[in-house]
């Protein structure tokens, strides 16, 4: 199995529920991007099916090994089809057809739907009915980054459980195992940018260095500042970005902790998440007053939505820079 790091309390809830055979029908993993939701996902999986006596998932039985290798034939992982991006209503109908069959070898049938907001509407509704009256040996472990990404009615019928965030220690000792050739500073940056999450702190590493990083998300709030001009000629360089949109989604998850960290130097704290101090901060949030900083935090947060559910990219972009450009028109007009 992956290298489990921290989720010391959600891990031995799962040893417990296991070794107990108190073992609910249908599971949700919430928590931050990179954050383990998976990894876990699958650990539940092997701790349902070892057949240990106790202190399981042991890792070294058959039924471990085969979850590990993802060749147990109890334990199945929904996923969108090749070349979709949603999980369709056809391929729950398909699961439900198969979730009434007796398990192979251990004492349950476990399905495993990372990133369950995948689903489409139509293919909640359908897991809904499984849900409801589901058979006494499968087991549903759903993932997602919140249960608000999901229909109400699933959730209602799901223990929800949450990964929890590593100390920014940990965080940055596994991350110079992981990226030897980093600079400290690209390191300590990203173990920051991650908030608790190595995934997290991963993908900022990946998406460039730390002055690049600062200096991207520096040149967007000055843009910010002085206008729509200036904000617009943001956009060929952002829409280059169409084949790289992970890129995109770690820069703007970046300028999101920038603009927070304007707000707190604005407000007189000094607790800086990318900057490296606070005028840093407040050089780059210049010519912008706390309400059009909190007003660009939440259209960042709009665009990072539309990209997690894959929405039109061109469009999503320009809707940032415009919802921008209309916040710092309006607020000079006032």
């Amino acid at each position: 199995m992956a290298v489990l790091r921290g989720n010391r309390q959600l891990l031995a809830q799962i040893t417990a529920a296991a070794d107990s055979g108190r073992v609910c029908h249908a599971y949700l993993l919430e928590g931050i991007p990179g954050s383990g939701r998976k990894t876990v996902a699958m650990h539940m999986a092997c701790a349902f099916l070892c057949m240990a006596d106790g202190g399981r998932p042991c890792g070294e039985c058959l039924a471990c090994r085969k979850v590990a290798k993802g060749i147990h034939p109890d334990v199945q992982v929904l996923l969108p089809e090749k070349d979709k991006k949603t999980i369709s209503v056809d391929q729950v109908r398909q699961l439900r057809e198969k979730a009434f069959v007796v398990p192979n070898e251990g004492r349950h049938r476990v399905t495993v739907i990372p990133d369950a907001q995948q689903m489409t509407v139509q293919a909640q509704n359908a897991l809904l009915k499984l849900l409801e009256e589901p058979p006494s040996f499968s087991v549903f472990i759903l993932t997602a980054q919140a249960r608000s990404q999901l229909l109400e009615t699933i959730c209602s019928r799901l223990v929800c459980l949450e990964t929890e965030k590593l100390p920014a220690e940990e965080v940055m000792a596994e991350l110079k195992q992981r990226f030897a050739g980093k600079s400290e500073a690209d390191l300590a940056l990203a173990a920051r940018l991650g908030e608790g999450s190595v995934g997290g702190a991963s993908a900022f590493l990946q998406g460039g260095t730390a002055s690049q990083l600062m200096k991207f998300c520096a040149d967007f709030l000055r843009a910010a500042g002085e206008g729509t001009a200036s904000l617009m000629k943001l956009a060929p360089d952002l829409l280059a970005m169409n084949k790289e949109k992970d890129d995109l989604s770690v820069r703007l998850k970046a300028l999101r902790l920038a603009a927070r960290d304007v707000l707190v130097a604005q407000v007189g704290a000094s607790h800086m998440l990318l900057f490296e101090n606070a005028q840093q901060a407040l050089e780059a949030g210049r010519g912008l007053t706390k309400t059009q900083v909190g007003s660009i935090m939440e259209a960042v947060d709009v665009a990072c939505s539309a990209l997690n559910n894959s929405l039109n990219f061109r469009i999503t972009v320009m809707n940032l820079l415009i919802r921008c450009q209309k916040t710092t028109q309006t607020q000079r007009k006032g």
